[in-house]
C-alpha cells in the first residue's frame, strides 16, 4: 500500500475541548479522502515532566465511539522514539493531542506528474512563522486595498 507525505500536529489545549471543536474538523477534512489522520494520541506531561501517553484503542469503549471515524485509518505509525521527541515539546503540567495526517492527495498528484513523463523535484511545507508573516503581510495589502 502507497502512502504520502505525513504531517504531525502538536495540539495543547486546556480543557477537554478536543472533541467538541477539534474531532469534528479532523472529520470533515477526511471525508473527500484527500488528507487522512493515521494516528493520534494522547500526550500528558505532569508538573515534574513526567509524561504518560494513550492511544485511542486505550480509551474504554464509550470514549472510542467518539473516534469511529478514525478507526480505518489509524496505522499506529508514530514510534516510541517519535513520541518521546514530540513529548519534549510540551511544556510541564500540560496535556496534548498529537495527529498524524497523511496527505493521500499527493498520490494522484505523483501519478498524474509521472504519466506526464514529468519530474518532481522538491516539496516541503511552509514554516508556522512564515505563514504567519504572510498572512500578516496579506491581510495589510487587503487593509490598504480597502481603504
Amino acid at each position: 500500500m502507497e502512502i504520502g507525505p505525513l504531517e504531525y500536529v502538536v495540539i495543547g489545549l486546556p480543557d477537554d475541548r478536543f472533541t467538541s471543536d477539534i474531532l469534528p474538523e479532523l472529520n470533515a477534512i477526511q471525508q473527500n479522502d484527500l488528507i487522512r489522520v493515521v494516528d493520534l494520541l494522547f500526550i500528558s506531561k505532569d508538573a515534574d515532566g513526567k509524561t504518560s501517553v494513550q492511544e485511542v484503542s486505550e480509551l474504554s469503549e464509550e470514549e472510542q465511539q467518539v473516534y469511529a471515524f478514525l478507526a480505518d485509518n489509524l496505522s499506529g505509525l508514530l514510534t516510541a522514539q517519535d513520541i518521546e521527541g514530540l513529548a519534549q515539546e510540551i511544556p510541564a503540567g500540560n496535556e496534548a493531542v498529537v495527529v498524524l495526517l497523511e496527505h493521500a492527495w499527493t498520490l494522484g498528484l505523483a501519478q498524474a506528474v509521472q504519466h506526464a513523463g514529468g519530474t518532481l523535484f522538491t516539496g516541503g511545507m511552509v514554516s508556522p512563522d512564515a505563514l504567519a508573516q504572510v498572512s500578516a503581510e496579506l491581510a495589510a495589502v487587503k487593509e490598504e486595498h480597502y481603504a
